[in-house]
Parts: C-alpha cells; structure tokens; sequence
C-alpha cells in the first residue's frame, strides 16, 4: 500500500475518533498549568475491512470533498491515554478550540528501571463496533502515535480556507 494512501486513512480513522469521542484535554502553560495532559495514543491493529455496504463513502472536511472513496481495513485504535512529563515539567496552554487532531510518532519501545529496552506489547486481543463496522478477535499491537487536540490556522492552500 503507497505511503500516502496510508497515511489518509490514518488520519481519516483518527478524525472520526475524535468527531465520535472525548477530545482530548491538554492543559497549563509555564506558571500555573496542569503536568497532566488526556490524548489519544494510538495502536496499530489488523481489523477487518467493512462489508459491501459500508466501504464506498463520499468524505467532506473543510479541505475539500471526495467522492467514492474506498475504505479498507481498520488500522489503527486510539485510546485516551494520561500523559506526564518525566521531569513534572508543565504543559503549554491547551487549544482554545481544539477541533482537530495532531498526531506525533511514539517510540513502540520502553526502557526498564534496570535500563533493559523491549518492544511495549499491550497483549491484548478486542472485539470493536463502530459506525463502520463489527471486528471481534482483533489484536492490538504496538503503539505508533500520540494524538492531542490542536487548533489550525490556515495559512495558504486552494483548499485550505482562510479565516
């Protein structure tokens, strides 16, 4: 599967997440904020594809419309996760809006007290229902991405429109 393709439906899966679900919460800036913040960390799974009747939709976002769009298999599941920083350090201000979603790469890896590295396996196997489709004996694998709420401001673009 192209790079590219991969990456939309990553990004589509996670925008209706965050359409369906809690957004997530961040908070504090220097001086008076929280050190605890409620994205989503997201793991790579092999779902199934959606039936017949679910895997051709038209998609609209205020980047533009696409029409007959394929849906394949679910990749990807996101869970609201706690987030501190090691140090207690405090996080920056949370968006005003927040209304999309910016997913940054994890490391799938840990480091043990001992200082041992391993790949984080959660070892868990789930059925999930959605609006697209019923998946049961699905394993959940490594985690790939961390997802907090965030405002955007378009800068240029022909779909990008301006405030």
């Amino acid at each position: 599967m192209p790079k590219a393709r991969l990456v939309s439906r990553v990004l589509a899966t996670i925008g209706v997440l965050a359409l369906s679900g809690t957004v997530a919460y961040a908070g504090g800036g220097q001086g008076g904020g929280t050190n605890t913040i409620f994205p989503y960390q997201c793991y790579l799974i092999n779902g199934d594809e959606p039936p017949a009747v679910n895997d051709i939709l038209n998609i609209t976002d205020q980047f533009g419309t696409r029409d007959n769009v394929r849906v394949g298999r679910a990749r990807l599941l996101c869970t609201i996760a706690t987030v501190t920083k090691p140090d207690g350090g405090l996080f920056d201000p949370p968006p005003a809006i927040g209304d999309h979603l910016t997913c940054y790469t994890v490391s799938p890896v840990q480091h043990s007290p001992s200082g041992r590295v391993s790949s984080f396996d959660p070892d868990a196997v789930v059925d999930l229902k959605d609006e697209l489709n019923i998946d049961r004996g699905v394993k959940v694998s490594i985690p790939l991405f961390v997802c907090a709420s965030s405002d955007k401001t378009c800068v240029s673009g022909k779909d990008c429109p301006l405030p």
